[in-house]
């Protein structure tokens, strides 16, 4: 077991508060002393031996000499010299460290609970300051991470289950499309642009184009151009619902081949996922505020007052992940076959919606990976919080203080070694990255879809639903 502290206080104490550096650190975990036998590099050597040797051609045929050969071979290992680039691995051990680091500097306001010259700290606690170390990584960003851990294990996100249960929809998709491209070809033969055009876009591609006579001067058919709404929504929704995940299923298939043939079982793997906070915290309220009047004597005066403290706030989650050859999942839990609630959720209609607001699909994809990882797993947590010297004073506090110098930082280091993982409830997800532009974009496909089909027929019309890990 280690533990620490380390406690340098160079403050000076003033009538409130202190000016100088403050540094406090502690710190405690486990340890794993080193290898008291050092790591020895083999090391080799050149031998010189002769063997018999029968001249098989020329003059000399058929007559045997001794041939020197010199072969290099390993040396005992015991011999060889120490390598101090190289260590042995030790285990990972649980550990945790807080710090604090404070720099406080005079101020001489015109009056702040007395005329004497205070330490910018005090100033600062009393505006609020010295907040609790931020929390920024939600359940959703810790789900996220474990679905990434799981692409890196298995080569890629492709899920056969998910595949086989869309894959009526990816023959119709298919079949559809290649009537569509017939059609094209069958149009631009005849130098009908248009009619090539129009196929690619049309609503039904089994149905015939359909047609209309030119009412003008002359009686020949030529099709209708495309561009309606419907036709524009209708194509961007089987961009996004059927070629797109069909492509990335393919891909993703081809990666997994290539990492069941090729790369090792035992690896080390790691995630990380950053976060950062506000960069300002607002202090408002009601503060004392002190001034001269025309007699030279102070008064005081009591209302609102602000100023403004840059701040940073970050929030840093590794996760590294040891795994040797017995923690290999079994081949129908890699491939998704194992995980019947991740087909269900995939193949509910209109479930990316949802995924849109609440990922339930991630979090369910995060619990099956979760339970099928077995190895090693360190989490550390980086926590950190820093606000430096206030402005933009305004009302009484611009009247009673008008500055408050310093940097105050915080910061904290935990971390667990644990032989599992867990998942998370998933929560609500931001409006930002709700209505994002692609959501928006295909909320509208969607609801100008809507009139000319029953909510119930979308899905099956464009043809595979999307994973929402792929949004």
């Amino acid at each position: 077991m280690t533990t620490g502290t380390i406690h340098k206080d160079g403050r000076t104490p003033l009538y409130l508060g202190n000016v100088g550096v403050l540094e406090d650190v502690s710190w405690s975990g486990a340890d794993t002393p080193r290898s008291s036998e050092p790591y020895r590099r083999r090391t080799y050597r050149t031998v010189t031996y002769t063997i018999p040797h029968t001249i098989r051609y020329g003059k000399r045929a058929g007559q045997s000499i001794a041939k020197t050969v010199r072969a290099r071979v390993i040396d005992d290992p015991g011999t060889g010299y120490v390598d101090r680039r190289k260590r042995r691995d030790r285990p990972e051990n649980a550990y945790s460290k807080v710090g604090k680091h404070w720099r406080s500097v005079a101020v001489t306001p015109v009056d702040w609970f007395g005329p004497e010259t205070k330490g910018s700290d005090w100033i600062w606690t009393t505006l609020g300051g010295d907040p609790p170390l931020p929390d920024l990584v939600t359940p959703n960003d810790h789900n996220q991470m474990i679905n990434r851990l799981w692409a890196k294990v298995q080569g890629s996100d492709f899920n056969l289950a998910n595949f086989l249960g869309e894959s009526n929809q990816t023959l119709a998709l298919i079949g559809d499309t290649a009537i569509r491209v017939a059609k094209c070809y069958f149009f631009a033969r005849k130098g009908d642009a248009k009619g090539a055009f129009r196929s690619l876009v049309e609503g039904t591609s089994r149905a015939p184009l359909q047609k209309r006579f030119d009412a003008g001067r002359t009686a020949r058919l030529y099709p209708n151009l495309p561009g309606t709404a419907d036709d524009i929504s209708r194509l961007l929704l089987e961009i996004q619902y059927g070629w797109r995940p069909l492509v990335n299923d393919v891909r993703g298939a081809a990666e997994v081949l290539a990492q069941e043939l090729s790369v090792p079982r035992k690896s080390v793997q790691t995630v990380v996922c950053r976060r950062n906070g506000p960069t300002e915290r607002l202090v408002s309220g009601d503060f004392w505020g002190y001034y001269q009047d025309e007699y030279g004597n102070l008064q005081s005066v009591f209302g609102p007052g602000s100023c403004v403290f840059p701040s940073a706030k970050q929030h840093v989650r590794k996760i590294k992940a040891i795994f040797t050859e017995n923690n290999v999942p079994s081949l129908p839990t890699r491939l998704g076959l194992a995980n019947p609630e991740i087909v269900a959720w995939e193949l509910l209609p209109f479930s990316f919606l949802a995924d849109w607001f609440i990922p339930i699909g991630p979090a369910l994809e995060a619990r099956a990976a979760a339970s099928a990882l077995t190895g090693t797993f360190v989490t550390t947590d980086f926590r950190r919080y820093h606000e430096g010297s206030a402005h933009s004073f305004t009302g009484t506090l611009a009247m009673s203080l008008g500055s408050c110098p310093g940097d105050f930082v915080r910061y904290a280091i935990d971390r667990t070694v644990t032989d599992h993982l867990y998942s998370m409830l998933p929560e609500v997800k931001p409006f930002a990255k709700a209505a994002s532009f692609e959501h928006c974009l295909n909320a509208v496909a969607l609801a100008v879809q809507s009139p000319f089909m029953g909510l119930d027929d979308l899905k099956g019309e464009f043809g595979r639903s999307v994973s929402s890990r792929r949004w």
